[in-house]
């Protein structure tokens, strides 16, 4: 890794401080030090160790050169040279040396490191890795906050010190609430929210004060890294780290989109145009498909994929659609107003059965939930599709909110019931079986329509029904009779049979929405 002068400066562990510093490039672009000995010049960018009663005053001094001396030096090596370090003279030139190749095998080490993160977990679990990894670099706490203000990562010095306040699970932080309203008004806050460079913010309402940088993905604003002076002072290092580490995040933001380019803007235009009016271009759309190998009348699902609130991922729904796309081959996802649409192509990718487990755990890690429609054989069904995903993940977060997938195949006798009863007095769907049955049961006190419910639900099979109810095989033969002459019904045609499905699965819907 490159340094600067400065950090070499700050991070020297040798029992002397320095006596005179001088750094003009603030910038981080110095190799490892190499010691002066009959070189005639200082080239650029190169970091020279010498005793200052040693250098040659024919020496010459390239721009952005740097010197470390032992011993106060000429005046005139003082002022030619960009970057200088100067030791007093009782300085030994080889513990130098050595001192300043461990401040570079220190961060090579914090280097090396963060590179090693595997590509693939880059999700949360890079995120947190990277901070924790960057531990003993800052020293101070450092965390990401998301464009709602909570702080999504940090790591262990700025969990027990930064004091922000814990406001749900583990990881899900929050400044106090009229600290966020503050910085939504506060003009000076509004002059660096879109802060390209590293800056500071000094207002008096945090806990400490704070050194950012914002992080964007082309113009998106993605998060901003916090490094919090709750341990010890800023140095002016910091910046230049700071940066650093920022770069690390957006260079593999970037490989991500490079390794993964979508098939252009035109297919997800056609796809939104399909969604949101139902019509579509489809001599245009079926090119676009080809680019993809594609054909139209493969097995087709879509999936609406949507961000929890408060997390890292709303502010990156761009990345995260390349990353579905590199996860899950067969599949084409793109950002649709605060979700992504997945159009997952079975034909290539398989049934989704097949990576059900991984997509699952790719929903856990960052914290999506999930609809998925049923298949077709006709991408032009876009629209339909896309309500059935929605319609899934819908009734689903109501039914089974500590679910991550919801499938529409799972919800759609619910969603005829919303259908029926949207308009409707649930009274008229009744079946007149029903009601015969239950009006002789509150006049006789029997329970017909009870066993004529599990009846049902065992597939009509008397045994198995006689063996819910805890009755002889006898006695639900009686009793089956005794319903078919109440009801006036022989119970043998479908039509009476599936309104009798119904009305007993509305009843149970009912029963459900009340104990709610």
């Amino acid at each position: 890794m490159l340094l600067s002068v400065e950090i070499i400066s700050e991070y020297m562990k040798y029992p002397e401080k320095p006596g005179f510093s001088k750094c003009k490039d603030q910038t981080l672009h110095l190799a490892r030090p190499v010691l002066l000995t009959d070189q005639k010049a200082l080239k650029s960018h190169t970091l020279y160790i010498a005793k200052a009663d040693s250098i040659p005053s024919t020496l010459q001094y390239e721009k952005h050169s740097a010197l470390i001396t032992i011993g106060m030096p000429a005046d005139h090596i003082i002022q030619k040279t960009d970057n200088l370090i100067v030791y007093k003279e009782s300085a030994d030139l080889l513990d130098l040396f050595n001192q300043i190749s461990r401040v570079y095998d220190f961060f090579d080490d914090w280097e090396k490191k963060l590179l090693s993160i595997p590509f693939r977990s880059l999700t949360k679990n890079m995120y947190q890795q990277a901070l924790d990894i960057s531990d003993d670099v800052f020293e101070n706490g450092i965390s990401l906050m998301n464009n709602t203000f909570s702080i999504v990562f940090e790591n262990e010095t700025n969990l027990q010190y930064a004091g922000y306040h814990r406001t749900g699970s583990e990881q899900d932080f929050a400044m106090p609430a009229d600290i966020i309203n503050f910085f939504k008004y506060d003009k000076e806050y509004q002059k660096i929210v879109n802060e390209r460079d590293v800056f500071y913010y000094d207002g008096d309402i945090l806990p400490h004060r704070v050194l950012c940088k914002n992080i964007f993905l082309n113009e998106t604003f993605l998060f901003r890294i916090i490094l919090t002076e709750c341990i010890r002072p800023f140095r002016k290092s910091d910046e230049l780290l700071l940066e650093f580490l920022s770069g690390f995040f957006v260079r593999f933001l970037q490989q991500s989109i490079l390794q993964n380019p979508a098939a252009g803007d035109g297919l997800s235009r056609l796809l939104m145009e399909v969604i949101e009016t139902g019509k579509s271009n489809r001599k245009a759309l079926e090119s676009e498909i080809q680019k993809l190998s594609w054909r139209t009348n493969h097995t087709y699902r879509i999936a609406s994929v949507h961000a929890s609130s408060g997390d890292l991922a709303i502010s990156s729904l761009i990345y995260f659609s390349f990353e579905i796309m590199r996860s899950f081959p067969g599949t084409y996802a793109f950002q649709y107003q605060d979700q992504i649409i997945m159009l997952i192509n079975e034909s290539r990718a398989g049934s989704i059965e097949n990576y059900s487990n991984s997509l699952s755990v790719f929903v856990r890690e960052n914290n999506f939930r999930v609809g998925i429609s049923n298949f077709t054989d006709d991408v032009y069904a876009i629209q339909t599709m896309y309500r059935q995903a929605e319609t899934a993940l819908m009734i689903g977060q109501s039914e089974k909110p500590m679910e991550w997938i919801h499938r529409f195949s799972n919800y759609t006798l619910q969603y005829i019931f919303n259908l029926l009863t949207s308009n409707s007095d649930l009274g008229q769907l009744y079946s007149p079986i029903y009601y015969r049955l239950e009006r002789y049961d509150k006049e006789n006190g029997s329970s017909y329509l009870e066993t004529l419910k599990v009846y049902l639900e065992c597939n009509m099979n008397a045994v198995q029904a006689a063996k819910e109810l805890f009755i002889q095989r006898s006695t639900m033969i009686y009793r089956l009779k005794r319903i078919r002459e109440i009801a006036d019904n022989d119970l043998e045609d479908r039509n009476d049979l599936l309104h009798l499905y119904l009305t007993f699965s509305i009843i149970e819907r009912e029963e459900n929405e009340q104990e709610k």
